[in-house]
């Protein structure tokens, strides 16, 4: 992708991200986003069909930035893996408020439910071990992503004072009492 198209897209999400401090992604017009952006129409229409396709671009690049910082394979812990992921959307806090609110919540669990925000699974409670049947694991997994998206959410949105590693370790403690 050349400069002139990474600059313009830059443009129109930093412009829908000032919008969606006060509106709903509902509520954003193409004509209002292009105004933010200082582009035209036809140059939004390029590249983006609405703005719901801009915040999930969005969205997109927040995941692979994610994805980025945490290492695959087996050099982290779990924990450390957790601490990662909450760092990261710590330093994005006002992103990540703006996705909370323009987003439903099954769209935003199904996101903490991809395989970069998957970072606690069964198997790793039970180092291995196959204490639990197949049926039983699926049903566990549902209930740390889903667990840990509220855990998440609340802490991103309430501006707590807790700070990533606070509620990593939170997180932690939460998973291994449940199982």
């Amino acid at each position: 992708m050349n400069q002139r198209v990474m600059l313009t897209k830059r443009l129109i999400k930093e412009s829908l991200l000032e919008i969606l401090k006060s509106k709903k992604i509902q509520q954003v017009s193409v004509k209002e986003l292009c105004m933010g952006a200082e582009i035209n129409r036809s140059t939004f229409y390029e590249y983006y069909g609405s703005p719901r396709d801009v915040l999930i671009e969005i969205e997109q690049d927040l995941i692979a930035e994610i994805s980025e910082s945490i290492p695959k394979g087996g050099n982290l812990t779990p924990q450390e893996r957790l601490l990662t992921l909450c760092e990261v959307l710590y330093a994005h806090i006002e992103l990540e408020k703006v996705l909370f609110r323009n987003n439903s919540d099954e769209d935003i669990e199904k996101m903490f439910g991809s395989a970069e925000f998957s970072l606690l699974k069964p198997e790793q409670f039970f180092n291995g071990e196959s204490l639990i049947g197949s049926e039983d694991r699926e049903y566990l997994s549902e209930f740390i992503n889903h667990g840990m998206y509220h855990i998440l959410r609340r802490w991103l949105i309430t501006d707590s004072a807790k700070s990533p590693n606070e509620i990593a370790a939170l997180i932690n403690r939460i998973f291994l009492y449940s199982v």
